[in-house]
């Protein structure tokens, strides 16, 4: 850019001088022959004049030139004259598409005239323009900055590109005009380069996208995970599976009409269906597993259509119960990934045994040995993905291979807000033959990545900054050149690739955020257990963790939803253990109501079961393959129930009693003193072992149906929620259990029996 602080204005000077004549006297008339040669000597000079500052406007920008030559005393002289010269008036919307007129010299404020020199007489005065003002000078970085940015797009050259925002931010922002031009090309150029380092902006209407609904034509609740196979998709939402044929989809826009089959009232082996949370065909023959909450599998046969109830492997001890949480598939067996025994289990095992892991109990597990305790799925193309909690990925074969983290969004993506949001990963894939990447969905940056399998290396990522739907992203899948991808009560699809031809124009999306009020004009009673507005509708009751100091636990089998094997169960609350809370939890440990209520239970004259009754309750639960609610609710002991209004109630189990004074209608505040831990219900209580003392904490919601919070939902989901509403955060898990200068850890024993208590 010219330096417009020191203007080149070139004082009249003598060029030529006429020679004197032969007799001393006045110079010779013009019009002689010598006359003739310094007239052609002057034009010379003066073309060669032109031609310098002629370059030097089309190099550094646009100029007003002015050149004279005059006659004087003795001589001729020369005049020129060079300046600025702002541009024609450019409409901000053919410049960076506002549709605001840029500052010009015609429209510009004018500024206060300079004097200009003495010119002695015989010169001709040459009025001289006003100096450019600031606003002048950033209309002309601005004009450079969008030329350096269109040279960007054409060469793919991201030094140019950074070349253009260096030159944007030589600009004065301070007027309004100037700063939105300035806002609108800066965010131009960051979309340039954040395209041209791997990412995709997935905006209103580019990605694909389908409707997912219900045979009656309503739209899915809260779609939890998806397979292929065959030609089919198969959806969980509500506790239920659906169908529907890919040759459905069409190739814009539209919806997916679904049937049904397999519904939370279904029998599979004579047996009632449980809460379904997981589901795989990817690459099973002729077969579509589905897993429940209580460690159920059930196998689609889809050539028949019929249904077979299946069993998963478990632990050789009694004592400790397997928690799956999600399946894989590779070469016709499946694979469950078992977060409370730290393991893999194959099904069937063939030759290959069922576990795929040591399996060191995740309180036993020392630096270098293989962890899945905190892992959120798997995938598996001979060698197994698994992606933990943090975002970290590792590599088994089985032995660990490789680790590495998911790289954030940050470098990559220069959305506001976007780096603010932390890496949450709830599905990953990776295609079982040929070659490919590994797809790693990423909700917390509303993103799916790309990366190399062999290291991790980035290859893409796709982000919506401005669809919530991809703050709850489940299930991804390639199918044909697509990147299927759950999210919401959506199918989106995206093409697979990073070709040439990718849109370097745009500008930078916004980060949109879920606002408070979204579901906030709503009850608990008006929604399902599912619905992503709930969190909102329940931040208005303010709760409170019932055990003062207490941080949420870590662990995904205390939570709701967690599977209750030795009862043939689901778990409905949340249990609290002192190693999992970091606060007091003794027997008569004080327990607060967690959020102003009315006492519609308190149990004052309860009497503790007999050894013998409580294992015929349990006997009865595994025969019937489901706990009865009546068997559900002696094994919960003394329990204080608050009705927190529209639909909304807290339970407090396993009591050593209720605080005195409780009684049923009576109206309590936020942090009263309702009862004291303790272990009724429980065979340990009825035992007099008192080791493992925790409260039973339950949230209901629901109208004229009651959910527990978490039905419908993953463990994940629900520890979101539980996060969001309390507003704690989570103690990692096995802190006092993983001391390396412990040489009595082998005697440790769990921190819980979940098998022993509800």
């Amino acid at each position: 850019m010219p330096d417009y602080d020191s203007v080149n204005q070139v004082q009249p000077r003598p060029i030529l001088q006429e020679p004197p004549s032969a007799d001393g006297g006045r110079p010779a008339q013009a019009g002689g022959h010598d006359h003739r040669v310094r007239a052609l000597w002057i034009g010379s000079v003066t073309a060669s004049l032109l031609l310098v500052i002629a370059a030097s406007w089309l190099f550094f920008g646009t100029y007003d030139v002015g050149l004279y030559a005059t006659a004087e005393d003795g001589g001729y002289a020369i005049i020129a004259q060079v300046r600025p010269k702002h541009r024609v008036p450019i409409a901000s919307q053919d410049l960076l598409g506002s549709g605001e007129i840029l500052p010009t010299r015609e429209t510009a404020p004018k500024p206060t005239p300079t004097p200009t020199p003495e010119i002695s007489p015989g010169t001709r005065e040459i009025p001289l323009a006003p100096a450019p003002t600031a606003e002048m000078r950033s209309v002309d970085y601005l004009a450079e900055a969008r030329v350096l940015l269109e040279a960007a797009k054409m060469g793919r050259d991201e030094r140019v590109a950074y070349s253009a925002l260096e030159t944007l931010a030589k600009a004065d922002r301070g007027p309004a005009t100037v700063d939105n031009q300035a806002r609108i090309l800066e965010s131009q150029i960051y979309y340039l380069l954040d395209t041209l380092h791997g990412t995709t902006y997935l905006e209103e209407g580019s990605p694909v996208r389908w409707r997912l609904l219900d045979p009656e034509g309503q739209l899915l609740t809260n779609p939890l995970d998806f397979t292929l196979h065959g030609g089919y998709l198969y959806v969980i939402d509500s506790g239920t599976l659906y169908q529907g044929s890919l040759a459905d989809l069409r190739p814009t826009e539209g919806s997916l009409r679904l049937s049904r089959i397999l519904t939370p009232t279904a029998t599979v082996g004579g047996y009632p269906v449980k809460e379904i949370v997981a589901v795989e065909g990817m690459n099973t023959s002729d077969s579509v597993f589905v897993l429940d909450k209580s460690n159920d599998l059930y196998r689609y046969v889809v050539s028949s259509g019929t249904w077979i109830l299946e069993q998963l492997p478990t632990s050789a001890n009694d004592d400790l119960a397997p928690h799956y949480i999600n399946l894989s598939s590779f070469a016709d067996r499946l694979y469950a990934l078992d977060t409370a025994l730290n393991q893999i289990w194959r099904h069937p095992a063939g030759d290959l045994g069922a576990r795929y892991l040591p399996g060191t109990l995740p309180w036993l597990v020392g630096p270098g040995e293989p962890d899945v305790s905190s892992a959120r799925d798997l995938a598996i193309d001979g060698r197994v993905y698994v992606v933990l909690r943090d975002g970290t990925v590792v590599v088994f074969a089985p032995a660990e291979q490789a680790r590495f983290h998911l790289p954030t969004s940050n470098g990559r993506s220069h959305v506001v807000d976007a780096e603010q949001a932390s890496i949450r990963p709830s599905a990953i894939w990776v295609k079982t033959k040929g070659e490919g990447p590994l797809y790693i969905a990423d909700p917390g940056q509303r993103r799916v990545l790309a990366l190399s399998r062999e290291d991790g290396g980035f290859l893409h990522q796709w982000m919506a900054p401005q669809n919530r739907d991809f703050s709850g992203i489940r299930a991804i899948a390639e199918v044909d050149r697509w990147l299927l991808i759950l999210a919401g009560s959506n199918l989106y699809a995206v093409t697979i690739g990073i070709p040439d031809t990718t849109s370097l124009t745009g500008e930078l999306p916004t980060w949109r955020t879920i606002p408070d009020s979204d579901g906030a004009d709503l009850y608990p009673d008006e929604m399902a257990p599912n619905d992503p507005r709930l969190v909102q509708a329940l931040a208005r009751y303010q709760f409170k963790m019932p055990i003062r100091g207490a941080l949420l636990p870590d662990r995904d089998a205390v939570y709701p939803g967690a599977c209750r094997p030795y009862r043939y169960g689901v778990h409905e609350g949340l249990d609290i253990y002192e190693k999992d809370v970091g606060a007091s939890v003794d027997v008569g440990s004080p327990v607060y109501a967690s959020a102003a209520g009315t006492v519609m239970r308190a149990d004052l004259d309860y009497h503790e079961m007999t050894l013998e009754a409580a294992n015929a309750l349990l006997k009865d639960a595994k025969q019937r393959h489901i706990t009865p609610s009546d068997t559900l609710d002696r094994l919960g002991g003394v329990q204080v129930w608050l009705d927190h209004g529209h639909g909304v109630v807290t339970k407090y189990m396993h009591l050593l009693q209720a605080a005195e004074g409780i009684t049923i209608s009576q109206r309590v505040e936020a942090g009263q003193l309702i009862g004291y831990v303790g272990l009724t219900g429980t065979t340990d209580g009825i035992m007099g072992n008192i080791q493992f003392p925790h409260l039973h904490f339950e949230i209901s919601v629901g109208g004229q149906s009651q959910y527990y919070l978490g039905q419908w939902l993953s463990i994940e989901d629900t520890r979101r929620i539980f996060e969001r509403i309390f507003g704690v955060a989570v103690r990692p898990a096995y802190l006092e259990f993983r001391r390396e200068s412990s040489p009595t850890r082998e005697r440790h024993i769990p921190p819980a029996k979940e098998q022993l208590i509800q």
